[in-house]
């Protein structure tokens, strides 16, 4: 399989905007407030590493679970651009984000590594490309993504002095508007694609 620099940027840019780094900036911040910073990178660095190895379980399962789920891989384009298209729409209008934890103990797992960074858009568009991309453009994407969202999010403190709250929640528009047309030329290929069998 030919692997093409247009499809490499394809996919880093889909699980760039899928993982929302910036747009967890403050879910973050929220959630790791009462912690030392520190240990907050400590604890952000674990579950970017947790978020990994769910992500390359994916990567590697998820041709085998459609096939033993008998699922077309029309259907999961209709169905993930369906899902791009929900999580795009709380982008452009979002709702009061995970309003911090009240609780003693840190975070592990849920929700920062599922389903924050590795969460359902990020898992279907895996195994979309698990059926539609060379593996090694996968787990390269998959490895710059995460690296990007940890340098990001080890930054918290930096983001918000230096660009501000208003700007990040400006920003995180652009990403849904640019992420709800890929999630519409996902959904017609789906639909094209069922079509023409």
């Amino acid at each position: 399989m030919d692997v093409s620099i247009a499809s490499f940027m394809s996919v880093c840019l889909t699980l760039f905007l899928l993982m929302d780094p910036i747009g967890n900036v403050p879910v973050f911040s929220s959630l790791l407030h009462d912690i030392p910073v520190k240990r907050q990178r400590y604890i952000i660095v674990r579950e970017h590493i947790i978020a990994l190895f769910v992500i390359l379980l994916f990567a590697f399962l998820g041709e085998g679970l459609l096939d033993i789920l008998k699922i077309n891989l029309h259907i999961v384009n209709v169905a993930g651009g369906t899902i791009l298209f929900l999580i795009a729409v709380k982008m452009i209008f979002p709702q009061e984000k995970a309003a911090g934890h009240t609780m003693n103990e840190e975070p592990f797992i849920v929700p920062l590594a599922i389903p924050l960074i590795s969460g359902p858009a990020v898992l279907a568009a895996t195994m979309v490309f698990s059926k539609t991309e060379h593996v090694s453009v996968l787990i390269i994407s998959v490895g710059i993504v995460l690296t990007l969202s940890l340098c990001i999010l080890m930054s918290l403190p930096l983001l918000k002095k230096v660009l501000g709250t208003k700007f990040l929640q400006a920003l995180e528009k652009l990403m849904g508007m640019i992420l709800v047309i890929m999630a519409f030329e996902m959904f017609f290929d789906g639909i094209k694609g069922f079509f023409s069998i």
